[in-house]
């Protein structure tokens, strides 16, 4: 039970980063330092949300 606890945290922190940081690229813009910057949050996000996508409680589809 709290295996799949952590891991729903961890896909809502996944999303969170790749929501955020689209959320800056629009508003402020990036530069081509931070480029490198955000494709690793953007990578370290897709794995959380790996990661945590099997312990989501909105993911409920019922196997054969």
């Amino acid at each position: 039970m709290v295996k799949k606890k952590i891991k729903n945290i961890f896909f809502w922190i996944g999303v969170g980063i790749v929501i955020l940081t689209h959320i800056y690229m629009l508003v402020a813009g990036l530069s081509s330092s931070q480029v490198a910057a955000h494709s690793v949050a953007n990578i370290i996000a897709a794995g959380l949300i790996i990661y945590g996508r099997d312990g989501c409680e909105w993911r409920k589809i019922k196997k054969p």
